[in-house]
C-alpha cells in the first residue's frame, strides 16, 4: 500500500464511529431511497429477513406500506440495543 492510499477501517469500527448521526443523515438524505424500497416488496409479504439490519431505519417506509409485515433483522456488528421504536 502507497503512503496515499488511505488505510481501511473494520467495518465495526467504521459503522460505530458514526452511530450517533447515522439516522439522521439518513433520514435527511436517504429516505427516497427507503421508500423506493418499500414499493418493490410485494403486497401479500407475510416475512422479511432484514441481514445488515443496521438501525433498521428502512423499516419505517415499508411498514407504512405493509403494517402486518413480520421482520427479523439481523446485524453483525454490535452496535448494542439502538432500538427505541419497539419495531
Amino acid at each position: 500500500m502507497s503512503e496515499n492510499t488511505p488505510k481501511l477501517e473494520k467495518m465495526t469500527d467504521f459503522f460505530v464511529a458514526r452511530l450517533d448521526g447515522y439516522e439522521a443523515h439518513m433520514l435527511e438524505n436517504g429516505n427516497e431511497g427507503y421508500r423506493k424500497i418499500a414499493e418493490l416488496i410485494p403486497a401479500d409479504t407475510a416475512k422479511i429477513l432484514d441481514l445488515g439490519c443496521g438501525t433498521g431505519l428502512e423499516l419505517d417506509e415499508i411498514f407504512k406500506r405493509l403494517p402486518q409485515v413480520s421482520v427479523t433483522g439481523m446485524e453483525k456488528v454490535p452496535i448494542g440495543n439502538i432500538n427505541n421504536n419497539n419495531r
